[in-house]
């Protein structure tokens, strides 16, 4: 015997009919461009990266073990402000639960209020990533 609810809910055996989807509409667009109430960047503002901090980049991903959640906030705080890409006012603000996003975001935040500039941010970045390097070990 079914429940008088399981019946509401589950679809007659004999109706082969696939349920009605509904087209979510989008955004008006005008030459590429969505329109929306911000302001929209047209060019990269990308700050220029030197070698040294390039390659403590990419020695950052050869570390043996994972570096903390400390280490690797400072690490992501240090990169976004010697990046630049976006710069921080124009990054997006997290949601109210987006906790990991709120936690990256105030560590960059941090270093912005400190007056880091982007090229002190790849310095520093390099010499924190030389700290792991002896500190984890590293593969290269």
């Amino acid at each position: 015997m079914t429940s008088a609810l399981t019946c509401i809910l589950a679809p007659h055996p004999t109706n082969n009919a696939k349920p009605k989807q509904h087209k979510v509409p989008r955004p008006f667009t005008h030459h590429s461009t969505t329109i929306t109430n911000k302001p929209q960047r047209h060019f990269n503002m990308v700050a220029e990266q030197s070698a040294e901090f390039t390659k403590a980049v990419e020695d950052s991903r050869k570390l043996k073990a994972k570096p903390s959640d400390d280490e690797l906030l400072k690490l992501y705080g240090l990169f976004k402000q010697g990046t630049q890409d976006p710069p921080f006012e124009e990054s997006k603000v997290p949601g109210t639960f987006e906790f990991k996003e709120k936690a990256k975001r105030a560590a960059w935040q941090k270093i912005v209020d400190e007056g880091v500039t982007p090229a002190d941010a790849q310095a520093r970045y390099v010499s924190l990533v030389n700290e792991l390097k002896e500190k984890h070990g590293y593969e290269g």
